[in-house]
């Protein structure tokens, strides 16, 4: 039996020029998936870094009263304005939308009033604890437990102070009389502990006075977005518009200090520094005779301090425990594509060498 081949010059020549095309149709293909494929990967992580990371309420059985405040939003919360949100009553059940905590500058509103318990002793005056609960006020923020959206009262506004169940603001014979019950009370209710000694009296102001306050609030839920987003100079503005006297000045400083990256608290340098690892987050590509490697990696390369891992592996909804969760997930909702992709460039070089 006699087989001619012809053209086998040809044949020959062609199956070389596929076999080196193949390798780069695929590489090309593969990068431009990649690419897009991580851009997709840092906005998820982003979202999850800046929203979806949450402290919950300490009980966690009791729905009825479920609080989950960003992790990101905390940090913050306490580098710009130094108010502690995590220990405060908002993320109390207990607290069934009252500040109880006498010490604590997060204010909590709940249907439209605030009701705020100070430690009253014989010592106190009415004086005294007004002049407190106004600086509690200014100087902290309010928690609208309905909506759960955070505000900053404006400068000049706070008025209309009063005992809660007084009919009058302001130091009055009748209101002199409500602090001095409040002072004497025989009542557990108004008792610190149950202790004869530490009694407590309960502030609020006037509703329709705390309705202007509240009309005229900034908004700091989408002024720690602007922080969280980068947008600094943004927030920075927002703080300036309602500054006409200065009080917004240590606020202003802080987001300036974050800015060019110098923060006070622990936890926020580590919000920080996982912020900067996924915005560098890039496809590291590796050309070898015979294997492409292809490594998602980040060129932030500061290393996290021995006592900051520590803070983020010792919680579950940590930064990195769920950095590492979803870029695994990411895997494998890509991996499919990434075949296809090697597939599709196969069969279209098939089909151009196909005589």
């Amino acid at each position: 039996m006699k087989i001619e081949i012809k053209n086998a010059g040809s044949i020959v020549s062609d199956l070389k020029k596929f076999s080196k095309e193949i390798r780069g149709s695929i590489e090309d293909g593969l990068d431009i998936d990649l690419d897009k494929g991580v851009e997709d990967l840092k906005s998820t992580l982003m979202d999850y870094i800046n929203f979806q990371i949450t402290e919950k309420t300490p009980d966690p059985m009791d729905q009825t009263q479920k609080i989950d405040v960003p992790k990101s939003k905390i940090e913050l919360m306490k580098e710009i304005f130094n108010v502690d949100i995590q220990n405060s009553d908002v993320m109390k059940p207990t607290s069934k939308g009252r500040t109880l905590d006498d010490k604590s500058k997060v204010m909590v509103m709940k249907q439209g009033r605030i009701k705020a318990w100070q430690n009253v002793n014989d010592a106190s005056t009415y004086f005294g604890q007004e002049y407190y609960f106004k600086e509690r006020l200014m100087d902290g923020i309010v928690y609208d437990a309905d909506k759960g959206k955070m505000y900053k009262l404006p400068e000049n506004s706070v008025k209309g102070i009063k005992l809660d169940c007084s009919t009058d603001t302001g130091q009055t014979l009748n209101s002199e009389k409500k602090f001095t019950a409040y002072k004497q009370s025989e009542k557990i209710t108004r008792r610190k502990g149950d202790s004869p000694d530490q009694r407590i009296a309960v502030w609020t102001t006037r509703k329709e006075d705390l309705n202007f306050m509240m009309r005229n609030a900034i908004d700091l839920d989408t002024l720690i977005i602007d922080v969280s987003e980068g947008k600094y100079d943004t927030a920075i503005t927002k703080l300036q518009t309602h500054d006409t006297k200065g009080i917004y000045r240590d606020p202003i400083e802080k987001i300036q200090n974050i800015k060019a990256g110098k923060v006070a608290q622990p936890g926020t340098k580590v919000y920080l520094q996982i912020q900067d690892l996924v915005k560098n987050l890039k496809i590291r590509k590796r050309v070898a005779d015979y294997k492409t490697t292809y490594t998602l990696v980040t060129s932030y390369a500061k290393a996290l301090d021995s006592s900051e891992q520590g803070m983020l592996d010792d919680s579950e909804d940590s930064f990195l425990h769920v950095l590492r969760q979803q870029i695994f997930i990411w895997e494998i909702e890509n991996e499919q594509q990434w075949l296809d992709t090697i597939t599709k460039k196969v069969e279209e070089l098939i089909k151009r060498y196909n005589k």
